[in-house]
């Protein structure tokens, strides 16, 4: 810092006219103001913009301790330097003075060059935390600013969040709803027609819908992905026959295409740690994705265990004969609304959400994604998913893990009761239980108890846990006394969601409500028993 003596003000204080001579002499280039006692220096400090005081100690009246204390004292003058000229020179002196409040101490008599260096050093560091004091209060006021800003952003955002949660909620009512009536009446349509002109026109319908479904449900996905509340239910599943139950949709979309569609696995039984839904969805894209992109050739599923990084993971290998995928976009492929065919004409469907739930429902299982792929040469994803898991429940022994609907049908001793005013969106899905299997329907769980007690049932729906109502224990309690196992699914409503921490019977099984016939059969599948 480079400090002009013409620019300070020092205050000389002395009883010593003297002493006031000399140093006024020496210290010509700097503005002097001078005080004979301590009363006319205190009103000079006030009144003046002083840099520095030199302060005699011993003086009449006032001494030099008792000024340099209320210079201290008074916040108008507090920040200025003091420096003690006295000719004691005792350690305890020294102690007292710089116990009032001073910055340093020159002993009588003084060297002039000593008392300038003094000067300059004390000035100097004066201006610095003047400086300093300056520019925190200049941060602090910042600080403040941004943070009441930040407040207001976070409000706005907590605010965005409950709007987004509640237009979602109301979308997925809205449009799920009606969604259900097109799919489950298309369907209906469809095996009742015999005309094929209109079988077609319905079918198109079916698909249209379906597509529509499909997106909807992508960024439902998305949303509760992004919002933090979705995590992996781990159980122990037979990979084996999960993947093979997959791959059945798609086998006709890819025989229309002349594509092959394969899964030969090593083993018959490969027990994997996964959470069903989204490994069904994470499954699905890539299969989907697969045949999509083939117009000839093959799809492969390889099941395969690997390690990495010193675990052991269930491999899931997608591989394809397709257009593949350029380097550069190996690794946006997986963000948001990407898709390979992008640009104005978009040949393939899609709105490129895919790939992006694919990644974020396999790290969900502290998995990954591993992709190989160049254009003309086809691509293979691999999904990983660690081998074991501590908190995954068992699955049920004895649950069907691959029944038809004509299996089901055969099974018309399989009971089922039905608990809640309205346990399907659709009307539709009840009749179908209906014609296929014996079905009580109760309104809530007090009759149901009463049935449970002279009937056996293969497996219990309610339509929410409010359906139980205040007798859910005592439902809980009649399957739990019951030898062998009785599935029960409740389908959790808004109201009936759980709340973080809390626990649930492990003889309930909470499931979405079915969207489709398929979702419905596939329900079917997991639950009755064989």
């Amino acid at each position: 810092m480079n400090i002009k003596p013409e620019d300070q003000t020092i205050l000389v204080v002395d009883d010593v006219p003297e002493n006031i001579a000399i140093l006024g002499e020496y210290l010509s280039s700097y503005r002097l103001k001078i005080a004979t006692s301590g009363v006319k220096a205190l009103e000079i400090a006030k009144t003046n913009n002083i840099d520095l005081v030199l302060l005699d100690i011993k003086m009449p009246g006032m001494d030099g301790y008792e000024v340099c204390r209320r210079l201290k004292k008074d916040p108008a003058t507090g920040d200025i330097p003091v420096i003690f000229l006295s000719v004691l020179s005792e350690v305890e002196d020294k102690v007292k003075g710089f116990q009032a409040g001073a910055v340093d101490y020159i002993t009588k008599p003084f060297q002039i060059d000593e008392v300038k260096s003094r000067i300059y050093t004390n000035i100097t560091l004066s201006l610095y935390r003047k400086q300093l004091k300056e520019l925190n209060a200049e941060l602090e006021k910042k600080v403040e600013q941004r943070t009441a800003e930040l407040i207001v952003a976070r409000e706005k955002a907590e605010e965005s969040s409950r709007l987004k949660s509640s237009f979602l909620a109301l979308i997925s009512h809205e449009l799920r709803t009606p969604m259900s009536g097109i799919l489950g009446f298309s369907e209906i349509l469809h095996s009742e027609l015999e005309d094929p002109v209109m079988k077609d026109y319905v079918e198109a319908i079916n698909k249209s819908a379906m597509r529509l479904n499909d997106t909807l449900e992508a960024i439902l996905s998305l949303s509760s992905y992004q919002s933090g509340k979705m995590s992996a239910r781990l159980v122990h599943v037979n990979l084996v026959e999960r993947i093979r139950n997959l791959i059945q949709p798609c086998i006709p979309q890819a025989s229309i295409k002349n594509v092959k569609l394969e899964f030969i696995p090593r083993k018959e039984e490969v027990i994997g740690t996964i959470d069903p839904p989204m490994f069904d969805l994470i499954l699905n894209n890539l299969l989907c994705n697969a045949v999509k992109y083939t117009n000839e050739g093959s799809v492969s599923v390889l099941l395969t265990t690997e390690s990495r990084f010193g675990t052991k993971y269930d491999c899931i290998t997608v591989s394809d004969t397709g257009i593949g995928i350029p380097a550069e976009m190996h690794d946006t492929i997986f963000d948001d609304f990407r898709q390979v065919g992008e640009g104005i004409s978009r040949p393939y469907e899609g709105v490129g959400l895919g790939l992006s739930m694919v990644k974020r429902f396999t790290e969900l299982h502290n998995g990954f994604i591993e992709l190989k792929s160049a254009p003309g040469e086809g691509s293979e994803f691999k999904a990983f998913f660690p081998r074991k898991a501590e908190n995954a429940k068992q699955s049920s022994p004895g649950i069907a893990d691959n029944i038809t609907l004509e299996e089901l049908r055969q099974k018309q001793k399989s009971r089922i009761l039905l608990i809640g005013k309205q346990a399907f969106k659709d009307p539709q899905e009840e009749s179908f239980l209906k014609e296929n299997f014996r079905v009580d329907h109760v309104a809530d769980g007090k009759t149901a108890i009463e049935l449970l007690q002279v009937k056996n049932y293969d497996l219990i729906i309610s339509e929410s846990r409010q359906a139980l109502g205040m007798n859910e224990a005592k439902v809980l309690k009649i399957i739990n006394n019951r030898k062998g196992n009785l599935p029960v699914i409740v389908f959790p409503s808004q109201n009936t969601a759980l709340q973080e921490g809390e626990e649930i019977d492990p003889a309930l099984s909470m499931r979405p409500k079915p969207e489709t016939r398929g979702e419905l059969l596939s329900l079917l599948e997991e639950f009755i028993r064989r």
